[in-house]
């Protein structure tokens, strides 16, 4: 009998990684697939810049830059988005409080409870590890020497400011998120890691991760004239991003939902600050 269960354990343990193993092999096959067929990719973006609610948004953006020093309007943008998202998650939070967390408890308890019942000694590490890379401190390491690195390359600061905005945006913005739907963190017999003192919705590391590796790869990739370097480089910031949210579930800090919501407002606020920088400041990734 013993022995059945611990072959029922090593099974269900092996079921977790091959199921995060197969979720990596997804996202680099999307970027395999996309590096492989460029001409496809560009008419899907050409047919979105195409959209009636897009070309309104870049004729606004430049009548604007044309009256006022683009700064100005940059930090107008920015100001606009990041209400219209607060307005969101306000809205979220709302809908949230109405429906007491119950239909997302069954999706949410029963898949941590699994995690945290079958977890890997060596998988276990690795996520300790993964997870320190959505870490507020190495984020503002990151920024800074990113940043530096890349004015030395461009001879520009923009760069320094693009990630700037990215990182301190999504902070403030799942913070916010956090205090005004205030969902509690999972059991803490489930938690294997520094969890802090904050809430759990959204995952704070998922939504940086999710906007500074994004625009990170972002500047990496504008500064490539390849187009399989270009998707190279977004696959990686997009693989990054994944790992440490999935961290963040692995070792019982949030829920799946959380983490769900965390890449989402990260995504969100990620699209704004380079659509801002690209239409205002110029900053387009050729060839993209």
């Amino acid at each position: 009998m013993k022995r059945f269960e611990f072959v029922r354990q090593a099974a269900n343990a092996d079921l977790i990684v091959a199921s995060i193993a197969l979720l990596v092999l997804a996202i680099l096959g999307a970027g395999w697939w996309t590096a492989s067929h460029p001409a496809i990719v560009k008419r899907v973006v050409e047919g979105i810049r195409q959209q009636r609610f897009t070309q309104c948004c870049r004729s606004l953006l430049e009548a604007l830059s044309q009256k006022f020093r683009p700064e100005a309007v940059l930090a107008l943008a920015l100001i606009l988005g990041l209400l219209i998202l607060w307005l969101g998650v306000s809205i979220f939070g709302m809908l949230e409080n109405l429906i007491a967390q119950n239909e997302t408890a069954l999706f949410d308890g029963p898949l941590l409870s699994f995690i945290a019942n079958h977890r890997v000694v060596r998988v276990t590490r690795i996520m300790q590890v993964l997870t320190h890379g959505g870490d507020e401190l190495f984020f503002v390491i990151l920024t800074v020497a990113a940043g530096i690195a890349l004015r030395y390359r461009t001879h520009s600061w923009q760069p320094l400011l693009m990630l700037a905005v990215s990182v301190l945006g999504a902070m403030l913005l799942e913070t916010v998120a956090k205090y005004l739907i205030a969902r509690p963190r999972p059991p803490s017999a489930w938690i294997i890691a520094n969890a802090g003192d904050g809430f759990a919705f959204p995952s704070g590391h998922s939504a940086r991760s999710v906007a500074a590796y994004g625009a990170l790869t972002y500047l990496i990739a504008q500064a490539q004239s390849a187009w399989r370097r270009k998707i190279a480089s977004l696959t990686l910031g997009a693989l990054i991003a994944f790992l440490i949210g999935i961290s963040r579930i692995y070792l019982g800090v949030h829920w799946p939902t959380d983490v769900m919501a965390g890449w989402a407002l990260g995504f969100a606020w990620l699209a704004l600050v380079l659509t801002a920088f690209s239409k205002i400041l110029g900053h387009d990734v050729q060839g993209a």
